[in-house]
């Protein structure tokens, strides 16, 4: 930006803005100041060079001391006339890039005016921002009492609603676990094939808990078909196990007791 800034400086002095305002280039150029750039190098080199060669023919085909100061005079003018046009164009061309750089910086000072009216829409939507902040924070003081109160009161539902959950799993464990040894109708700690079936039955009638009959079938399998001590158990911490939901026989819904009032036992 300071870059920008400096140039912009230098162009001031340099001079006035290329264009006029109906977008006409008055600031000359290579391509403009005709006057001066009227003929290309070559046609001045050439000429100069048929010059340089009249002076060394006449200087030849003529004794004259007034014609060998004259040639003498065309070989020393004629250079200088070659370096001079080579000159100019770089005059020309330098002007270009001078007016190309007023351009540029024109455009600069359009985006930098276009940036400065987005800063003061911004400076305008902040104030405006501030004064809704300043409302909603008087509101919150205003109703801040009953805020706090209100959050305590949820903190203090969810608790509740914690124990009541834990309260609910305890008698579906007790649930369970009567069923479960209510099948073992032999009394020997192992369910059999034969007592299978009721047991099924059983736990598909146990309010709050959803049994997965595909996942029994597959443990029971894997036990030779009969459910000792140590299996049943697992039964029973299979209710609160962390476990994986898909592989877990059985599966909470405390809030299925709520909507029961009591459990038939089979």
């Amino acid at each position: 930006m300071d870059t920008v800034v400096q140039s912009y400086k230098v162009l001031t002095m340099i001079g006035k803005s290329p264009f006029s305002d109906d977008r006409n280039q008055i600031v000359g150029g290579e391509d403009t100041d005709g006057a001066v750039t009227k003929f290309n190098l070559w046609v001045i080199g050439t000429l100069a060079l048929v010059a340089v060669g009249s002076g060394i023919a006449s200087m030849v085909l003529t004794v004259s001391t007034i014609v060998d100061v004259a040639c003498v005079c065309l070989f020393v003018v004629a250079p200088t006339v070659v370096v001079q046009k080579m000159k100019l164009r770089k005059l020309g061309t330098l002007r270009n890039q001078q007016n190309k750089l007023r351009i540029e910086v024109n455009k600069f000072a359009e985006q930098n005016e276009h940036l400065k009216n987005s800063n003061i829409q911004l400076d305008l939507e902040c104030t405006e921002l501030q004064s809704v902040s300043a409302e909603y924070t008087a509101l919150t003081q205003k109703h801040g009492a009953q805020v706090d109160r209100l959050l305590a009161i949820i903190m203090e539902q969810g608790e509740i609603q914690a124990k009541i959950i834990k309260s609910l799993e305890a008698q579906i464990m007790q649930q369970a676990m009567d069923t479960i040894l209510k099948s073992d109708t032999n009394q020997d700690f192992a369910i059999s094939c034969k007592e299978i079936p009721i047991l099924k039955l059983r736990m598909r009638n146990i309010p709050g808990v959803e049994f997965d009959e595909a996942n029994f079938d597959r443990m029971f399998q894997q036990n030779d078909g009969e459910l000792g001590l140590n299996e049943i158990m697992r039964l029973f911490h299979n209710l609160l196990d962390d476990i994986p939901e898909e592989d877990n026989v059985f599966h909470l819904k405390p809030e299925a007791l709520l909507q029961k009032k009591s459990f038939v036992s089979l």
